[in-house]
């Protein structure tokens, strides 16, 4: 797959910490809606198993998005970003026509559970 221009490469690089740390608090954010939901009867053990996925859901998501974070993949992590709700609207905008045109046919995908 052909790599996206170097203008691309070194934006996404300067904001790849504010993207991770936004995913990680997403997944935080599953995890405390996961334990809230301990009131509604269900036992501490099914809550635990039902975060333990989580965790491990959430480890895959993180490796699709950042693991091997390198110009010649950076294109298949920004559609992870983008499948993910992690890169906002205006993230995107700044990125490259020739990127945004290359993304366009994943964007109606974005919003499809």
């Amino acid at each position: 797959m052909k790599p996206i221009p170097e203008a691309d490469w070194k934006y996404m690089r300067s904001i790849q910490k504010e993207l991770q740390d936004r995913l990680c608090g997403n997944l935080l954010d599953s995890f405390q809606k996961e334990m809230a939901e301990n009131k509604s009867g269900r036992s501490t053990y099914d809550v635990y198993r039902a975060i333990y996925r989580l965790v491990h859901e959430s480890d895959r998501i993180i490796g699709d998005c950042f693991d091997d974070w390198r110009r010649s993949n950076l294109f298949e992590k920004l559609l992870f970003l983008l499948k993910h709700k992690v890169i906002s609207e205006n993230e995107l905008q700044r990125l490259t026509p020739e990127t945004r045109e290359r993304m366009e046919p994943f964007f109606t995908a974005r919003f499809i559970p």
